[in-house]
């Protein structure tokens, strides 16, 4: 049993105590408030992979029990809640081949002493253990246990609470022999928490303090150390209280047995609104980071006024100075920035939108090593296809290339994929390839598969690499246009895009960059009673000195509801990307140098599902839905990549009274090149509330 069970039990003895002592000095808790809860279930798993045709069978079954807010002598002294689950598990592996028996209990148990007074204490502690089942995934064992205090200070000059955790986490698939240690996750984690917050008539002051202490034993070298500070403070100045200062402070370190980061934040911002048409802004930024044993430091300042006339068009106005200092040399940008913005209502619930702007930016780079470092450049995965995403700088030095996936969208995980906690470290050749485009590097996302988590559609990474920086001086410019006409049952828009960078000193002619950008869309709507209707479609096109694109993109979607309780839709989405190799351009004011007829690499994503739903209220559910989705891609060097994801659910529940019937049945598949899994499931679980 690990300590953080102990810990956990300890806990739970000491408030059965009390509550035996309430009992007998006092009146016992009433029945109505407890709560109970008997469920059964079983699941049913069926799995094709190749020739390994595999059987699964998972019955369940599990008792809680919990106290909602039962009070000591008196409420005001203190007040507890008590819970605990006990349940087994049978699972049967090809029927009767392989079989396994486990007990399953949790515990929740939360205490706070005197929770009315300036000074209370609280105490917790929870234990949970239950089995994670996705599609076209093994079962996996999940054990969370969490302990700790808190105290709260409200008399305080500044209102703070401390919160203290001890937390383990474990994930791991079943043993299928005795001994074996399944687990591919274990981490031990120690946190401190303090948060204070103190509010005024025209201002705020927020502090807050947190340590984190890691421990992965399964990769070591994710564990770390951590501590961060911040500071944050607000202030209404002015008669009208028109005027606003914003001052925040952030300390940050970060070590572990293979990198150390630190970084050291101030950021002032005063923000004053003159009129109801004339708004004006001011930020001072300074930044200091450490990375191993990469230093750099940044300042920058910026302004921007806005003015808005007769509520159509609003003008804006920014610029902005950056200087970065780094042991291999420094960085001095200037730019500044012009746009309009003209929005005009019609007749009809229309509008007319119309935007044009430009910029111009100075940039001197003198760096001594010819070298260059990024930290931490943050690229976010497109979707529903994850395209590769292109480097902000050129001629990229490979090997120091570090990509870390940061942040993950809601919702479910593709098709046979575990859940992996963010941030961390992943893998090339595994998680993702590194492509060089002439000067270009891309890094090429490759899909998440069981445990490794990849680079999925809708995910952020950061990239970490050092390039080529030599001394030069250049500047750009920029310009961009577009126009749109919007109604409630259709809009088109149309945009144009242009940068261009030329070179006053220095080497590095070859690292400008040239690019004009159009893109056109059109959507088609229809909102009614019975029937709504959608259909999207958009052009686009890019060009530059070294890759270029065309994309056409499309969808539609239909939704019936026939009754109330009764509805029906039908989603549908394409994306065709043709991308074209533009290395040979060596002449950046040939703009028709592109060769639009020979494609390097095409990728074509075509997806859409169908869904029906029957409710009728809380009381009964029905939904069924099928999903099918395509990627086809070819590659410059005759290499084809095809995968296509298959789903289909019915899925239903039934309330009567105190008892809850669950049950669904799924098919899944995910090939890749013709070869892939394939799986059957069906599931039913009956619910029973005790009290």
């Amino acid at each position: 049993m690990k300590r953080w069970d102990h810990a956990g039990c300890a806990t739970l003895l000491v408030l059965c105590l009390v509550l035996s002592r309430q009992v007998s000095f006092a009146q016992s808790v009433p029945l109505e408030k407890f709560q109970g809860e008997y469920s059964l279930g079983g699941d049913y798993i069926r799995q094709n992979a190749g020739d390994d045709l595999t059987h699964d069978l998972l019955l369940q079954q599990r008792l809680r029990i919990r106290t909602l807010d039962a009070a000591l002598w008196d409420p005001r002294l203190a007040r507890f809640s008590l819970g605990a689950n006990f349940g087994f598990s049978q699972s049967f592996r090809n029927f009767l081949d392989q079989m396994s028996f486990a007990t399953l209990w949790g515990y929740d148990a939360v205490a706070d002493i005197l929770p009315l007074s300036p000074l209370a204490f609280g105490l917790f502690a929870r234990r949970n253990q239950y089995y994670l089942s996705r599609e076209l995934t093994s079962r996996t064992e999940v054990v969370a246990t969490s302990h700790g205090f808190r105290m709260s200070f409200r008399r305080f000059y500044i209102p703070s609470w401390i919160v203290y955790r001890e937390e383990f986490y474990q994930m791991g698939h079943l043993a299928e022999t005795e001994g074996e240690d399944g687990a591919f996750m274990r981490e031990n984690r120690r946190n401190l928490l303090y948060h204070g917050r103190r509010g005024w008539i025209d201002s705020e002051a927020v502090f807050r303090y947190e340590y984190i202490d890691l421990a992965d034993e399964i990769t070591p070298d994710m564990s770390y150390r951590s501590h961060e500070g911040n500071a944050y403070y607000s202030i209404d100045l002015g008669p009208e209280l028109n005027w606003r200062w914003d001052s925040r402070l952030r300390a940050y370190t970060r070590k572990g047995p293979t990198s150390a980061y630190s970084i050291a934040e101030i950021d002032e911002l005063v923000s004053a609104k003159h009129s109801s048409r004339l708004r004006s802004e001011y930020r001072v930024n300074g930044t200091y980071t450490r990375s191993d044993d990469v230093i750099n430091m940044s300042q920058s300042a910026f302004a921007g006024v806005q003015h808005r006339l007769y509520r159509s068009l609003t003008t804006r106005v920014r610029g902005d100075v950056l200087l970065q200092e780094a042991a291999e040399g420094s960085k001095r940008v200037g730019r500044n920035r012009l746009d309009f913005v003209y929005n005009k209502k019609l007749r009809g619930r229309g509008r007319v939108t119309a935007g044009l702007g430009g910029g111009l930016q100075y940039e001197n780079d003198e760096f001594s090593s010819g070298e260059s470092y990024t930290a931490r450049e943050e690229h976010e995965a497109e979707t529903p296809v994850a395209y590769p995403l292109a480097l902000d700088n050129l001629q990229v030095t490979e090997n120091t290339i570090v990509v870390t996936k940061i942040a993950v969208p809601e919702g479910d995980l593709p098709l046979g994929c575990e859940p992996v906690p963010v941030p961390v470290i992943l893998e090339p050749g595994r998680d993702y390839l590194v492509r060089t485009v002439g000067y270009t590097t891309e890094i090429v996302p490759l899909p998440c598969n069981g445990t490794s988590p990849g680079i999925n559609p809708g995910d952020t990474v950061s990239v970490d690499y050092a390039y080529a920086a030599p001394n030069m001086t250049f500047y750009t410019t920029s310009i961009y246009a577009d126009v749109g006409l919007h109604y409630p049952w259709f809009s088109v828009r149309a945009g144009h895009e242009q940068l261009d960078q030329n070179l006053i000193s220095g080497g590095g002619e070859n690292l400008l960059e040239n690019l004009r950008t159009d893109s056109a869309g059109a959507e088609l709507r229809w909102t009614g009673e019975v029937l709504r209707l959608a259909l999207t479609g958009e052009v686009s096109r890019s060009q530059s000195r070294y890759q270029s694109y065309r994309g056409v993109r499309s969808g539609g979607s239909v939704s019936l509801r026939f009754r109330p309780s009764f509805s029906m839709s039908l989603n549908g989405d394409q994306s065709l990307m043709r991308y074209y190799d533009t290395q040979d351009c060596q002449d950046r004011a040939d703009t028709d140098c592109v060769d639009w007829s020979a494609p390097d690499r095409v990728s074509n994503a075509l997806g859409g599902r169908l869904s029906i739903t029957y409710n009728l209220g809380y009381r009964f559910l029905l939904e069924a839905y099928v999903r099918n989705w395509w990627l086809d891609a070819m590659f410059e060097d005759s290499e084809q990549y095809f995968e296509q994801v298959t789903e289909a659910n019915l899925r239903w529940r039934w309330l009567f009274r105190r008892l809850e019937v669950n049950s669904s049945v799924t098919y899944s598949s995910r090939r890749r090149d013709g070869v892939g899994p394939g799986e059957f499931r069906a599931m039913l679980q009956v619910r029973r509330k005790l009290f």
